[in-house]
């Protein structure tokens, strides 16, 4: 495993990168351990992935990836408050969500790939200070 990190930290050392491990494939603690120590960061797709990786290292959360559909306003709200590296928003009633969730915890919203054209139908309609990258894409395209 350390030498796949490896390889993949060699072949990509010329851009910034976060290698991360889809805890959905094994969420085992003992290889979300090792993986930690190696600098991996985290996919996730629940609020139960979350906490596998924050029992197996409570300082990897901060290099977590919050992926899929689906997600629940209490996972977000878990998230926001862990300190996850960023979102992987699915639609424009996530956005909404995350939005409405991170305003009521006081947070901003880390985005990740979020479909340009819904980030900038939606942006014209909502004051979304966690999306400033995604605000500036949307003024060039305008």
């Amino acid at each position: 495993m350390r030498e796949r990190v490896s390889i993949f930290r060699n072949a990509l050392r010329s851009v910034p990168h976060t290698i991360c491990y889809s805890v959905k494939a094994n969420s085992n603690l003992s290889i979300l351990r090792l993986l930690a120590r190696f600098g991996a960061g985290f996919d996730i797709v629940s609020g139960g992935e979350l906490e596998r990786v924050r029992l197996a290292r409570k300082q990897a959360v901060r290099k977590i990836v919050f992926s899929g559909v689906g997600k629940t306003e209490a996972e977000l709200q878990l998230a926001l408050r862990s300190g996850i590296l960023l979102f992987n928003v699915e639609s424009e009633g996530e956005l909404e969500l995350l939005a409405r969730s991170a305003a009521r915890l006081r947070k901003t919203s880390p985005l990740g790939c979020v479909s340009i054209s819904l980030e900038c139908r939606w942006a014209k309609r909502q004051r979304f200070t966690a999306a400033p990258l995604a605000r500036n894409i949307c003024a060039s395209l305008a």
